[in-house]
């Protein structure tokens, strides 16, 4: 779906093709036992669905996995506060049941959203950085899994930040890093009531999946009328009620935001789910593994289906008529006590997506 500072070197072995079991992963066969969680997709909102296609398609060459339109507002809040129509469209590097993925929600009619300061950056590995410096991404020092001196593709798309490494041997979304204003609250209530195991600073579930990381900010609070994340899990469905109340009884600030329903997809099948919230607001949500499983196929006719969406969308002419633009995207600004440099500040020339034929821009030392 985590913790101060540096980064975790305990990724797991993959293959190009995607996940390799890690050898130092024991799933028990216990339907209770957290060994059989795994992170799923982290959800992203879009105000230019158009845009972001282009973008995680060719900038960052992933696939199109399955896309799904709803005519009303997500019961469970998938789509934000929003009650119109929405589209989901799944992508990532390949199939959900053994890739971490991104949901990009697209509300209908929502030209951008005000960004919070809970997501600092995606970590990505990719065989091949081109793409992102043709479109704008800028080379810049980072310090990984505590060895200092790497370099990394930095480029941000509708403000959020990506930094990409170059790994020849695979594709993969390795890491979320999220603000706390108390890392030792999140990792009380993400070890103890979630029961994520702590590898150095970041939290898994297991060794081959996309790990969590928590670095400490002064967070503003967050405004839930606009883009706020959510980092999904599966866990076998025997496990939803559990987990629930584990989080109602916890003493170390996080709550239930979504008690379990169940959420219809049209065509396809329906799944049960749990949404959290931690102690800095970060929204959790946990699906039953068996629906879920059934729901995520991967769809030949995906990316097709969201072209014709697209298309067929008309809300741009919408705004154009109102003499307003789609992308209306204020940011917070972010108060850090350590890394100040982690995320641009007002003025940072980081090289930002927002059409994918711009031209490259400079960049602060990150």
């Amino acid at each position: 779906m985590s913790c101060p500072s540096c980064f975790l070197n305990c990724i797991g072995r993959f293959s190009k093709k995607g996940p390799i079991s890690d050898p130092s992963d024991e799933i028990s066969d216990d339907p209770m036992s957290p060994t059989r969680r795994r992170a799923l997709h982290y959800v992203l909102k879009v105000g230019n669905r158009k845009n972001a296609y282009k973008f995680f398609t060719s900038v960052l060459s992933m696939r199109v996995l399955r896309h799904e339109e709803f005519e009303t507002g997500c019961e469970a809040m998938c789509n934000g506060p929003y009650h119109g129509k929405w589209s989901k469209t799944m992508v990532g590097y390949g199939p959900e049941d053994s890739h971490f993925v991104f949901e990009l929600v697209y509300n209908y009619g929502i030209g951008g959203y005000n960004k919070d300061n809970e997501l600092i950056s995606i970590e990505i590995m990719k065989d091949n950085i081109t793409p992102l410096l043709e479109a704008g991404g800028m080379m810049a020092p980072m310090v990984r899994d505590g060895i200092p001196g790497l370099q990394a593709c930095v480029i941000d798309f509708e403000e959020y930040r990506f930094k990409v490494f170059e790994d020849e041997g695979e594709n993969r979304i390795g890491r979320i890093v999220l603000a706390s204003a108390d890392s030792h609250k999140s990792l009380t209530f993400w070890m103890d009531t979630l029961e994520m195991k702590r590898v150095n600073e970041s939290l898994q579930y297991g060794n081959h999946q996309c790990k969590v990381q928590f670095k400490s900010y002064k967070l503003t609070p967050l405004d839930e009328a606009e883009a706020y994340g959510r980092i999904a899990f599966s866990c076998p469905r025997v496990q939803l009620e559990g987990i629930q109340e584990r989080v109602r009884k916890c003493k170390s600030g996080g709550k239930v935001q979504v008690p379990l329903v169940k959420l219809p997809t049209p065509g396809k099948a329906d799944v049960e789910v749990v949404v959290l919230k931690d102690p800095d607001g970060h929204e959790i949500c946990f699906v039953g593994d068996e629906a879920f499983l059934q729901l995520a196929v991967v769809d030949p006719d995906a990316e097709r289906i969201l072209l014709e969406c697209i298309e067929k969308d008309k809300s741009e002419e919408w705004f154009k008529q109102k003499g307003q633009s789609k992308m209306v995207i204020t940011r917070l600004k972010r108060s850090s006590d350590s890394d100040a440099q982690e995320k641009p500040g007002e003025n940072s020339n980081v090289g930002k997506v927002e059409n994918v034929e711009q031209k490259k821009t400079s960049v602060q030392k990150n």
